[in-house]
Formats: structure tokens, C-alpha cells, sequence
């Protein structure tokens, strides 16, 4: 997940599929979708972007980090549950989402390891699990040196949070596309 400043303007309300639905709400926010509360409550929690974000984020996708698009080109691109990368949530810019899973992924290079880096990324966590998001993290060298038990885990992720999802096809094979679930 990258640091953004909170610009002026609102906030969008946000699906994950980038169809705007509804009508815009006194104050310019626009409802697009809703996701579930925490723990499965029937309520509806809106996610929330900040629509001044979306420039960075466009950027952000053209400037992947070795790992990012390691990550994306050989496994969450073709992954049967649609992933974005650099999505906009609340006034962050997350490195990766799944709306069918409720499900953020980040990679952390070393900035994320200071003092400072771990306390952020806990307020962060804590913003976007409000949103009833799960957010999994991996450090950069095990997308680089354990690439396989990485996606291994989003799999596994990705059927915790969407138990439909169960039948997929989603582990990487030998030849590094999609291939048998994990056994």
C-alpha cells in the first residue's frame, strides 16, 4: 500500500467493478456499492475512495515495482477472481484488490519494516478492515524466493473469504500459470 495525502474534494463510494450506479448524494458522494460489515453482519458498509487518488493510482500501475508486476503478470492476472491493482480505498492506494473476496493484498519493501512503517500500516489495516476487508501482506523477497507458497496462500485467501469460490482452478503450475488447486 503506498502513503497518500488527503487532497480536498470527497470521497466516492466505490463497487470494485468501476460502473457507477445511483445518484450522487448531497456533499458530491456518489454511491456506487456497498460491501458486507465486519463479521457478516446483513448491514452494508460503503467503500469509499478518494476520487482525487485516481491520477496516482493510473500512475502507480504504469510504475510497478519488479514484485508488483511479478505478482500481477504471472498469477493475479489470470486468477478466476478478478484482482486490481492500485485501487483506490478510502484515501489509500492499495497495491491489490479483489471485491468478489473483500480482499487486499500488499507488498511491503522495506520502508514497511521501521518503526514508523509498522505503526502506519497497522492504522491502515485498521481503516480498511472497518470496511470488513481482509488485508494479507508479503514481504517483497517472498514474492521474489517463495512465489509459489505466495500464491498458494492468495489462493487460499481468496476461497476464506468467498467460500463459492471453492471450485476454482487457481494455483500456479511448474510453468508459472494457473494450474491444480494446491493438494
Amino acid at each position: 500500500m503506498r502513503e497518500v495525502a488527503q487532497s480536498a474534494g470527497g470521497s466516492d463510494l466505490y463497487d470494485g467493478d468501476g460502473a457507477p450506479e445511483g445518484a450522487t448524494s448531497a456533499g458530491g458522494v456518489k454511491r456506487r456499492g456497498e460491501v458486507s460489515g465486519p463479521a457478516g453482519r446483513e448491514n452494508k458498509v460503503p467503500l469509499e475512495y478518494n476520487r482525487n487518488l485516481i491520477p496516482r493510482a493510473k500512475q502507480l500501475r504504469k510504475e510497478m515495482t519488479p514484485q508488483e508486476k511479478h505478482l500481477w503478470y504471472d498469477f493475479l492476472s489470470k486468477y478466476p477472481a478478478r484482482f486490481q491493482r492500485q485501487k483506490t480505498i478510502d484515501n489509500y492506494i492499495v497495491d491489490f484488490y479483489c471485491f468478489s473476496a473483500k480482499l487486499v493484498i500488499e507488498l511491503d519493501g522495506g520502508q514497511h519494516y521501521t518503526e514508523d512503517g509498522v505503526a502506519y500500516d497497522a492504522e491502515r489495516t485498521k481503516i480498511l478492515e472497518s470496511y470488513g476487508l481482509k488485508v494479507i501482506r508479503f514481504a517483497n523477497p517472498d514474492i521474489m524466493n517463495r512465489f509459489k507458497s505466495v500464491c498458494e496462500a492468495i489462493d487460499k485467501a481468496v476461497k476464506d473469504c468467498h467460500p463459492s469460490s471453492r471450485r476454482l482452478r487457481t494455483a500456479p503450475s511448474s510453468r508459472g500459470g494457473l494450474g491444480k488447486p494446491p493438494s
